[in-house]
């Protein structure tokens, strides 16, 4: 008959532990940045893109502003398409 051994299981060290915590808490903080980010980037496209139509709308001719917001409007979008 084979012998079975009882030996408890190893349990982590501490420091073990403590590293996969501070793992797992930078990889959730990077996530949550990154959505954080995404939200802002999405709240500054639509707030620069109803400028833009106000603006067209009026006739305004503040130029340089319509041309920053349409730089604004177009990093944005490429930021948001980008892979994250």
């Amino acid at each position: 008959m084979p012998s079975v051994s009882h030996a408890r299981p190893r349990q982590p060290s501490l420091a073990a532990a403590r590293a996969a915590f501070r793992a797992d808490r930078e990889r959730a903080s990077k996530r949550i940045g990154s959505d954080q980010q995404r939200r802002l980037l999405i709240l500054l496209l639509a707030t620069c893109e109803t400028v833009l139509d106000k603006l067209r709308t009026n006739g305004d001719t503040g130029r340089e502003l319509i041309r920053d917001l349409e730089r604004v409007v177009e990093r944005a979008r490429a930021e948001l398409s980008s892979p994250s």
